[in-house]
């Protein structure tokens, strides 16, 4: 689970940097990605998945999220 966590960092960071470095580059590739049909449900997905690996990693290092 760690490992996934690490992994997911490395790639927001990588995604900041490079909305940091080529600001309009990032929006058109943005723009030409949610053009796309499957969009949405990798978007939902995603969000699940990771929000769903949070919980549980918080859960097993007996930390009890606050979810509402």
């Amino acid at each position: 689970m760690t490992i996934l966590i690490s992994v997911w960092g490395i790639i927001t960071c990588g995604i900041g940097l490079f909305m940091l470095l080529k600001p309009q580059d990032f929006s058109a590739a943005i723009v030409l990605y949610s053009r796309q049909g499957y969009f949405h449900y990798v978007e939902i997905i995603s969000r699940l998945v990771i929000g769903t690996a949070l919980v549980l990693h918080c859960y097993s290092m007996g930390i009890t999220p606050h979810i509402l």
